[in-house]
């Protein structure tokens, strides 16, 4: 909601009230599509906002109450960091074993090729024995400040996230 009234008032600020008002209903259309094609399962996920490259150290995941937490909750996912009372834990390797997703989403910059850096993702994540996400090889990258970015490309960041969420084995 929050998104919203900010896309409304700036749509009134700048004279744009119509356009500003066109594209709530369209997100809100989107998150209606994404609602009425649930995964097949709520995945208890684990969404990567950081880590050292190539390791599973300095990593920072989505807790509760975050713009990544909502997307992930909409799209029919479990946030296994809902509970932390960080935004942003820094949790270590123990920890992420002790929650064990079963599917991890990393963040990665834009203009990163998403397949290779799931590749490099699933390398780093597989060096945790035990880890049910790296043992079901449900770890992909999604690339685009989209996801990190509350606003008009809201839709597009749902939907990446519903992708994933679907493609999990």
């Amino acid at each position: 909601e929050d998104v919203f009234e900010s896309i409304e008032s700036i749509g009134e600020a700048t004279g744009r009230a119509r356009e500003a008002v066109a594209l709530v209903d369209s997100l809100r259309g989107a998150i209606a599509a994404v609602r009425g094609d649930p995964p097949a399962r709520r995945w208890r996920t684990m969404i990567v906002v950081s880590r050292t490259p190539g390791t599973v150290r300095d990593v920072f995941v989505a807790g509760r109450g975050t713009y990544l937490g909502e997307l992930l909750a909409t799209a029919g996912g479990t946030n296994v960091f809902e509970d932390a009372l960080a935004k942003y834990p820094e949790p270590g390797a123990e920890e992420v074993l002790h929650r064990n997703p079963e599917l991890i989403i990393e963040v990665v910059p834009l203009g990163k090729d998403a397949r290779a850096e799931t590749g490099l993702a699933r390398a780093a994540w597989g060096t945790l024995p035990g880890l049910e996400a790296a043992a079901r090889g449900n770890v992909y990258s999604i690339a685009g400040d989209h996801l990190l970015v509350p606003g008009p490309r809201l839709g597009e960041a749902l939907a990446d996230i519903a992708r994933v969420l679907r493609e999990a084995r």
